[in-house]
């Protein structure tokens, strides 16, 4: 909590990319009403019914779905993003690498350490368990992407 509202302001629009909580509901819950922000679920596999009934009572709660598209503003572009907690092949490199002809998955579910899926660029993980447990923020996702792409080109 510490670490997030530490990034994360009360004005802030973020998504949380499945399996909010695991345990005891009531406990658990407790800690989500702590987190700063505009917040959207995005529901994984361990969010039971009762999990997403509880999500949908609290105040910082935007919206609970099982995936979304966003189109993001930055001031490097905007970019189109798909978000769901599997990882799901969306996009590929026959754009020329353009990042804002492709959609970007974003994803959690995996726990892995890394934040491509399988070095794909188009597929980013922004679960806690490869960014040090703070959220990532989008301007980062975006230059991670990027070199990754570079990466990518360099061996074809």
């Amino acid at each position: 909590i510490r670490k997030f509202n530490a990034i994360v302001s009360n004005e802030d629009e973020l998504y949380l990319l499945g399996d909010c909580i695991l345990g005891d509901i009531e406990q658990n819950i407790e800690y989500l009403k702590r987190l700063n922000g505009k917040i959207h679920i995005i529901l994984g596999n361990h969010d039971t019914m009762a999990r997403q009934s509880a999500y949908k009572s609290l105040n910082n709660i935007i919206d609970v779905k099982y995936a979304d598209m966003i189109k993001i503003k930055t001031e490097n572009g905007t970019f189109n993003f798909y978000l769901s907690h599997f990882p799901t092949h969306t996009a590929n490199l026959d754009d020329h690498g353009e990042l804002s002809r492709m959609i970007i998955n974003l994803y959690g579910h995996t726990h892995q350490k890394s934040n491509f899926y399988m070095d794909n660029p188009t597929m980013y993980h922004v679960g806690v368990d490869s960014h040090g447990c703070f959220p990532v923020e989008i301007n980062d996702i975006i230059t991670d992407i990027k070199n990754q792409i570079n990466v990518c080109k360099s061996y074809l």
